[in-house]
């Protein structure tokens, strides 16, 4: 509880009936803003438990990938096409444009995200 809203309740207590109303009035207005900001607060402490997930997520992707030439070799042909299908959700070519784009399959929750490239 905010030091203002502390301020308020106290002197709730040695005013008036008409300061009171006003005090009142005052203490449940503040009291809504620290609510606001607690909630607030709770949902950036979500976000970045969600991004130190996502840290350790993007270094086992970078671990990863260091070594997926190695990996790609030892897989068979077979083996190739379910990790391609796993990650790739749609492959469009436009030859007049000498464009390809791959749109990739989302994470739980996420929306696919799609890549792009120029031919040349």
């Amino acid at each position: 509880m905010s030091a203002r809203v502390r301020g308020l309740g106290l002197a709730l207590a040695e005013t008036t009936d008409a300061g009171r109303r006003v005090l009142a009035r005052r203490l449940d207005e503040e009291s809504a803003i620290v609510e606001a900001q607690e909630a607030r607060l709770a949902e950036v402490q979500r976000e970045l438990a969600a991004l130190a997930g996502l840290e350790v997520e993007a270094a086992w992707i970078e671990r990863s990938l260091k070594s997926f030439d190695g990996m790609w070799e030892m897989l068979t042909d077979a083996n190739r096409v379910v990790l391609v299908q796993a990650i790739v959700r749609e492959v469009v070519i436009d030859p007049d444009k000498e464009r390809v784009r791959i749109a990739l399959v989302g994470r739980a929750g996420a929306e696919p995200r799609a890549l792009a490239r120029e031919a040349g």
